[in-house]
């Protein structure tokens, strides 16, 4: 399996630098299998509705299923 692009710690990153590491980053992500590619969508998901609060993300994982 491919590893991801190692982030970079600069914060003064340039325009162009950023965008090879978006480019970077998507060809990472389309060189994963399927199941794999699917795990890293819901976890995006989950982080478009939760951000990173991740006790409301169990609390709405036991919700779904019926847990409290």
């Amino acid at each position: 399996m491919t590893s991801p692009p190692s982030p970079n710690p600069s914060e003064e990153e340039s325009p162009e630098e950023a965008e090879r590491a978006a480019e970077e980053l998507l060809q990472f992500f389309r060189t994963l299998p399927t199941v794999a590619r699917r795990a890293y969508e819901a976890l995006a998901e989950a982080d478009r509705t939760y951000g990173e609060d991740v006790g409301a993300q169990k609390r709405a994982a036991g919700a779904a299923k019926g847990v409290e």
